[in-house]
């Protein structure tokens, strides 16, 4: 049987992801090679990568400073990169769960064009049952959502052809931290 990691990593690549086992310097690095120099946007993240990210040259805005900005969906409708955690990743079906408990996740993966993922090697589970347990398990309030995404955006609505995307981002990106 395949180790987790790689039956994630193939899974992720199958449904139109990328993935990159990377150590943190390669993350802020990776980081700036797909920013290109834009501004990103990011909530959830460690405190450890957060900060990372901010004392870097990557132009940033912390989305989880700014929930309560009247004027935030202006502020950042021109940032095509958003960055978040992942609470836990199903090896078998590729998936990425996303627990939000003040939208400010859902903002940083779904309204940018570029998603980036970002996990540790516990939390990928075999299957996605487990990671669903493992998320009720560590919660200690009810969240707003969670979510579960599998690839970059897509459809098979129209005449039965997979259609890419449908909404959401175009792209996605997951980084695990060794």
């Amino acid at each position: 049987m395949e180790d987790p990691i790689t039956l994630f990593k193939n899974s992720i690549e199958e449904n139109g992801g990328f993935f990159k086992f990377v150590n943190r310097i390669e993350l802020i690095n990776e980081i700036k090679k797909i920013s290109k120099g834009n501004e990103i946007m990011f909530a959830g993240l460690d405190e450890s990568i957060e900060n990372e990210i901010i004392k870097s040259d990557i132009k940033s805005i912390s989305l989880d400073k700014m929930k309560d900005d009247r004027d935030l969906k202006n502020k950042i409708k021109n940032i095509n990169i958003g960055i978040t955690n992942a609470d836990a990743l199903a090896a078998e079906s590729g998936s990425i769960i996303l627990v939000d408990y003040n939208y400010m996740k859902s903002f940083a993966a779904f309204l940018p064009e570029i998603h980036i993922a970002i996990a540790y090697p516990e939390k990928i589970f075999p299957g996605l049952i487990e990671a669903l347990n493992y998320i009720i398990n560590s919660m200690n309030e009810l969240p707003a959502t969670i979510q579960i995404i599998q690839g970059p955006s897509k459809t098979g609505d129209i005449e039965k052809k997979i259609v890419r995307p449908s909404h959401g981002p175009k792209e996605l990106y997951v980084f695990l931290i060794r």
